[in-house]
């Protein structure tokens, strides 16, 4: 059962980077004991081959060049039970992106868009 989700989990990583939780999560959902997938993510984060700071920068970055803001983004990765040191990325080149985005919104409609992509006043 444990080559069952050692198995799983590394098509799973071939793909793209998980979470720990995520990984767990989509783990259970195809049909794996609680207690394999656990041992299977921890084996993994042991020898590096799962990663949150490389998850979460991967997320990040992903998202910033899709034009979402840091409220967003902290949302996203609370979904993930992650918490993270959002400040050294380039929310500026966010906002240019979802500026960009928002076509000829002008006034209270933009400002309701960017809200709803994650950026405060």
């Amino acid at each position: 059962m444990q080559s069952k989700a050692s198995d799983l989990l590394r098509a799973m990583l071939e793909r793209r980077e998980y979470s720990a939780y995520e990984a767990v999560s989509v783990l259970k959902s195809k049909g794996v004991d609680a207690q394999m997938s656990l041992a299977a993510v921890a084996d993994f984060k042991a020898k590096g081959w799962l990663c949150d700071l490389r998850f979460v920068e991967a997320k990040v970055t992903s998202l910033i060049q899709r034009g979402y803001g840091l409220y967003y983004v902290k949302q996203v990765l609370s979904g993930h039970n992650i918490t993270a040191d959002l400040s050294d990325y380039d929310w500026a080149y966010a906002r240019s992106v979802a500026l960009r985005k928002a076509g000829k919104r002008t006034g209270l409609a933009l400002r309701q868009f960017l809200f709803r992509r994650g950026f405060q006043s």
